[in-house]
């Protein structure tokens, strides 16, 4: 998953990555939409929070 994560980064297809890794074309292409859809999932865990009204005890925390 590790390799496959990295070719994905960097922009490999899966017929580049899965002769190294053991698998088919077709499973390595599972392996990257697996991935596409995990990071979908988890999108929200690295948006900025959201404040309903300015809250000024962590107003100089937002600004580091």
């Amino acid at each position: 998953m590790n390799l496959c994560r990295y070719a994905k980064n960097h922009g490999y297809t899966p017929a580049d990555v899965a002769p190294l890794v053991g698998l088919n074309e077709e499973q390595a292409g599972r392996v990257f939409k697996d991935i596409d859809s995990k990071r979908a999932v988890a999108r929200y865990l690295h948006a900025s929070p959201q404040l309903m009204v300015p809250v000024p005890e962590v107003a100089s925390f937002a600004s580091a």
